[in-house]
Order: structure tokens, then C-alpha cells, then sequence
């Protein structure tokens, strides 16, 4: 177990020690931003400026040395303290469910965008739900979306239930299988629009990826095959052919090399017009299509 020095028991002194020791896994901005989130956790404020010299307590000392021990053996920061920012949210998060990442914000902006100029209540549905991120964000900053979610882990819908109870938003939530879908559990008949961030990290992009990623986050909510890259997107289409209307939107995160397959495909089952949208990083992210 990694011990801070009792010797420097300042704010100012501890966060110099965690910075240090974590430049082994992480860029040093990303050590002094997980130091930082680590303190607010354990001391219950963000007014790092005006507790630099606050002397931490013994409790405080063993919490913060069991985070860091955490934090070495690549353990997500989230996961640490359980929790996530997502937007204007801070979530709930364990091991159950994937992080929220920020490309997904973007998603989200983009159906808030969309509809910016309807007056229409509007009835949305997001699948693979996860956290619970994408439903409680457009629920909490449109007033006239109704949001169910589903996923196919019971575990991520308790979790995602304990977020939208924290927000106090109406999202029904449910547990199922998109490849295998229960249609009568839905109470909608057909849905204004789809929204989904599916797993679509290719088995073959593993060797690129952090240990943070591959030893904690689900597996079940990140990856496909390379034989099956499309695998969620063929029943996401599936599902919307019998529960979004004709004239509704499907909003998808997507994996930045499968932007034309997936063009092609929504293509096939009439969907007109189709747009790739690609991220910060000009890479394809995002596809918006509507039913025809």
C-alpha cells in the first residue's frame, strides 16, 4: 500500500505527492486534474486556493492512500470516487456501467440542437442506457422530451435508476436485449427519435488502448467483433423499423473508420437524409438519419 508522508500533511504538500507518483501512468495536466478530483472528494470542497495549507486528518490520509492505491493499479478515477461528469450532470458511476465520455456530450448537444425549435413534446428513447448520461441530460435540459432507456444489464439500469432518482427526471427505465427485443415492454408505440452510443470498439483496437480501459470499464458495453463491426447499428435499424416513426430521427455515436458502412446501411432501409458528423478531432463520430 502506497503511504503519503506524514511530514507533509498540507493540501499543498499531499497533491504534490500524488502528482508525482501518478507521471508514471498519466500525462502530468491529467495527474494534477485526478490529484485535484481525488482532494475535492476526500475533503468535500473545490476551493483547492483556500486549503492548500488545511493539515488533512488521519481518516482523510488513509482515504486518500487507498484512492491513490486504487489509481496505480490503472483503476479509473471515476470508479474511484464513483462518479462522473457529464455535462452540467455528476453521475453515479461503477464498474457496471461504462464512463460517459465527452464525444458523447457532443451527441447529446446534437439532439438538443435539432429540436431547439420545436414545440412538440417529444418522445425519445436511448439504447444501452448505461449510466443513465444521455436520457437524464435531455431530460433536464429540454422540457418537452420524454426519455425511456433501456439496457441489457440490470446492474446498469439499478445504477442508471439511482442517477435519474439523484436528478428527480421521469425516464422510464427497462431492462432488455436489442438483438433480441421484447417489444411489449415499451409503452411507447412509436418514438419521435432513437439515440444510442452502441459498442462499436473493434477487437483489433485493444493493442491501442490503456489498461484503465481494458481491465475495468464492461467489455459488453465497449466492444464487437471485426467480422460483426455493425453488430448493434443491423438491430438499432431492426427495432426502429417496428418503433420510430416515419419522419423520426435516429441520432448514433459511431465508431470513426465504419461511417460509410453504416451510411450504406441505413441507405438500404430507406433512411433519407443521412449525415456523418465527425468530432473535435475531424474523425467520423456521429450519424443523423431520418425515416422515410
Amino acid at each position: 500500500m502506497f503511504s503519503l508522508n506524514m511530514t507533509k500533511q498540507t493540501i499543498k504538500g499531499i497533491k504534490a505527492q500524488i502528482i508525482h507518483s501518478l507521471t508514471d501512468l498519466y500525462e502530468r495536466q491529467e495527474a494534477e486534474s485526478i490529484a485535484n478530483r481525488i482532494i475535492e472528494d476526500v475533503l468535500k470542497t473545490d476551493s483547492f486556493g483556500t486549503t492548500e495549507t488545511t493539515v488533512i486528518d488521519a481518516d482523510q490520509k488513509t482515504l486518500l492512500e487507498d484512492y491513490l492505491y486504487k489509481l496505480l493499479n490503472s483503476e479509473p478515477v471515476q470508479y474511484v470516487t464513483g462518479y462522473a461528469y457529464f455535462r452540467d450532470l455528476k453521475l453515479k458511476v461503477n464498474p457496471h456501467v461504462l464512463i460517459p465520455r465527452s464525444e458523447t456530450e457532443f451527441l447529446v448537444e446534437e439532439v438538443l440542437n435539432h429540436y431547439k425549435n420545436s414545440e412538440d413534446t417529444l418522445f425519445g428513447i436511448d439504447i444501452g442506457t448505461g449510466s443513465g448520461c444521455i436520457p437524464i441530460s435531455l431530460e433536464t435540459e429540454s422540457n418537452k422530451m420524454i426519455m425511456e432507456a433501456v439496457d441489457n444489464s440490470e446492474s446498469a439500469i439499478k445504477l442508471a435508476r439511482e442517477n435519474t432518482v439523484l436528478y428527480k427526471t421521469k425516464t422510464k427505465l427497462l431492462v432488455d436485449d436489442v438483438l433480441n427485443p421484447d417489444y411489449t415492454k415499451y409503452r411507447i408505440d412509436k418514438y419521435d427519435f432513437m439515440i444510442s452510443n452502441p459498442p462499436y470498439v473493434l477487437e483489433s483496437d485493444k493493442a491501442q488502448m490503456h489498461e484503465n480501459v481494458l481491465n475495468y470499464e464492461p467489455s459488453e458495453a465497449l466492444y464487437v467483433s471485426d467480422n460483426h463491426a455493425l453488430l448493434f447499428y443491423d438491430a438499432i435499424v431492426h427495432f426502429a423499423d417496428k418503433k420510430l416513426k416515419n419522419g423520426g430521427w435516429l441520432f448514433l455515436e459511431i465508431h470513426e473508420s465504419k461511417g460509410q458502412e453504416l451510411y450504406q446501411l441505413l441507405e438500404k432501409w430507406n433512411y433519407e437524409p443521412i449525415k456523418i458528423i465527425r468530432d473535435l478531432n475531424n474523425k467520423d463520430r456521429f450519424v443523423k438519419a431520418m425515416k422515410k
